[in-house]
């Protein structure tokens, strides 16, 4: 065993001299190469990670966007579409330097990361801080973010239909965040946005109209210039990085997606019409699986998205079912043909290690052992020694891998938050 992977199991609180063949779980991806291929080809029509996002424009006449008025603590700076320059110098005045999370480290570091942020009114720990809030707010005095999570945009539904997520669309909660602001010169170099509870799933921007240029963001493979007043909506695993913004300020405010209570179904109940509209042959994944779990018991899946291990544990105790009811894009294709193929499968996150030896590379992965005892605490205890673990996304899975650290938004996350390589835990049902 590496010097490095005894260092990861310590961190993690396992005993790095446990004898092998009493391994807690040790998935193992060498000598699945055939089993992966054919798993890839039963899910070849399978859409991949979501990589874009859909910008929209808020519907002006309902939202009388015109009339919001933007307000810090006690200072009103009037109609938001029509402040000078010299308000939005004393906007960028009351703002406080934009921090970054880098693993468990919150830090402020220009060369990642140049911006100023203020907390909307209503986010949480905003009040404790003692921080002046923003606001915008209509000739009513009615907050447009607390509007937006009262009666969210309908192109959220659209998003969630798009991840794969339809069942969450009527259990969406948009929670104020900040109000971020970028000058000549900002940027924000590529990260994965943090992670807040177990139910926080996306991110949704709203531009403000004031005049700048340049600060495009890139969501993924896509590039997007967000207008005045268009929103975009995204999941907080996806990569995304801020273009340096040229001249003027671009101001955006940030709201965090959330989802509230599980859906009642379980996947599995549901799966023979789920898997109906998918790309994939649940007799074709059955003869992928069904000699790994001849030989082994159980089998491993790389996901290809990434889930925090609060994520993990809340499907856990929650009811049956609910680990296909997190996964999302393609991975939610995945659960849905391991259901109509008469599986069922746990929701995994997963310490990744690959190292390169004589032999070549290799790859394994154990389950974190705070999930693990959560698991023994449910009645759920995890198998030991080793087991196979399939990876279906090729070198694009490879890279997906090597990308679970890195820069994240505005703090660092814990350890129960963090983005992490996750898998699905299959076995016959």
């Amino acid at each position: 065993m590496s010097s490095e992977f005894k260092q990861v199991l310590t961190k993690e609180g396992y005993p790095w001299d446990f004898e092998e063949a009493d391994t807690p779980l040790m998935l193992l991806a060498e000598g699945n190469e055939r089993a992966s291929r054919q798993l890839a080809q039963a899910c070849a029509e399978q859409a991949p990670p979501i990589q874009r996002s859909e910008v929209f424009a808020l519907d002006v006449e309902s939202k009388a966007l015109a009339q919001y008025q933007l307000v810090v603590g006690e200072q009103l700076f009037g109609p938001v579409d029509r402040l000078s320059a010299d308000d939005l110098e004393a906007l960028w005045a009351l703002a406080a330097p934009s921090p970054f999370g880098e693993g468990d480290e919150t830090k402020y570091d220009e060369s990642v990361r140049l911006a100023k942020e203020l907390p909307l009114a209503g986010a949480a720990g905003a009040a404790a801080a003692g921080a002046a809030c923003a606001e915008l707010r209509n000739l009513r005095g009615q907050s447009l973010a607390a509007e937006l999570a009262r009666a969210p945009p309908p192109e959220l539904k659209r998003w969630l239909r798009t991840a794969k997520l339809s069942d969450h669309e009527d259990r969406i909660v948009l929670k104020p965040y900040k109000l971020v602001l970028y000058r000549a010169g900002g940027f924000f170099r590529a990260h994965r946005d943090t992670v807040r509870g177990a139910e926080h799933l996306g991110t949704l921007l709203v531009a403000l109209p004031t005049p700048h240029t340049g600060g495009a963001l890139r969501l993924g493979d896509q590039s997007v210039q967000l207008g005045a007043w268009q929103g975009v909506a995204f999941l907080t695993d996806l990569e995304h990085e801020l273009a340096r913004v040229e001249s003027g300020l671009r101001a955006v405010l940030s709201l965090e997606v959330h989802v509230v209570a599980e859906p009642q179904h379980s996947l599995r109940d549901s799966s023979s019409s789920v898997s109906d509209t998918l790309g994939g042959d649940p007799r074709a994944v059955a003869a992928a699986i069904e000699p790994l779990l001849a030989r082994c018991g159980f089998a491993a899946i790389a996901l290809r998205h990434l889930y925090s291990v609060a994520e993990a544990e809340a499907a856990l105790l929650s009811a049956t079912g609910a680990a296909g009811a997190r996964l999302r894009g393609a991975d939610r294709d995945l659960g849905a043909l391991l259901g109509a193929a008469g599986y069922r499968f746990l929701l995994l996150p997963l310490i990744h290690m690959r190292l390169w030896t004589q032999r070549g590379e290799w790859s394994w992965a154990v389950v974190p052992l705070r999930f693990r005892e959560r698991c023994a605490e449910r009645g759920r205890a995890l198998p030991r020694g080793k087991a196979p673990l399939l990876l279906i996304g090729g070198t694009e899975h490879t890279q997906l891998l090597a990308a679970t650290r890195g820069y994240l938004g505005n703090s660092a996350e814990v350890g129960e938050f963090a983005h992490q390589f996750a898998g699905l835990l299959v076995e016959r049902a």
